[in-house]
């Protein structure tokens, strides 16, 4: 049986987090956690944990992660186009990231924020920096599976009013 890895048990922190306003989540090379997930890699590669009040186990290869309740692909990643596609709980999901902008579109969240915006470390996206990448997020090929695990629990979970999603991520890129 695949047990967690031993540097997921370490102390947590973040080198990415994605940003809805306030809320959000964060990851590192071993989790990815928010307020509605706790994610971890296991010794086989495979990632297990809690999403959305939801038991996921998962399977990892270069494009995709399967599991029940959790498929995604991740059908592009270039320095100027991320697009990441694929169904959480039998509902569809993509999100995308380019130059001209953020889409997210889910079953609880769908919107457009038009324009990129680069900062020291950062991505803001939409006039008002509504959506924020920082750290790997904000990368030219964003670490996989971390950051589509992390843009589900971000928008499916905490920003889309999911279970626990009282917790908001602070300045310090943790999870509050």
């Amino acid at each position: 049986m695949p047990q967690v890895v031993p540097e997921a048990k370490g102390d947590f922190e973040a080198t990415g987090s994605i940003q809805l306003r306030s809320f959000g989540a964060t990851f590192d090379k071993y989790r990815v956690r928010s307020p509605s997930a706790n994610l971890a890699v296991r010794t086989d590669g495979s990632w297990a944990g809690v999403l959305s009040g939801r038991a996921i186990d998962v399977s990892v290869d270069e494009t995709t992660l399967r599991g029940v309740d959790l498929v995604l692909s991740r059908s592009e990643s270039t320095p100027d186009n991320t697009v990441i596609t694929g169904q959480f709980e039998g509902k569809m999901l993509r999100f995308e990231f380019d130059a001209k902008g953020a889409r997210i579109r889910t079953p609880r969240f769908s919107n457009t924020y038009y324009g990129r915006f680069p900062k020291e470390g950062a991505l803001n996206y939409g006039q008002g920096g509504e959506v924020t990448l920082k750290g790997e997020a904000a990368s030219a090929t964003p670490p996989w599976p971390q950051f589509a695990l992390a843009l589900v629990a971000a928008f499916e979970g905490d920003a889309a009013g999911g279970p626990n999603s009282s917790g908001h991520i602070g300045a310090d890129g943790q999870v509050h």
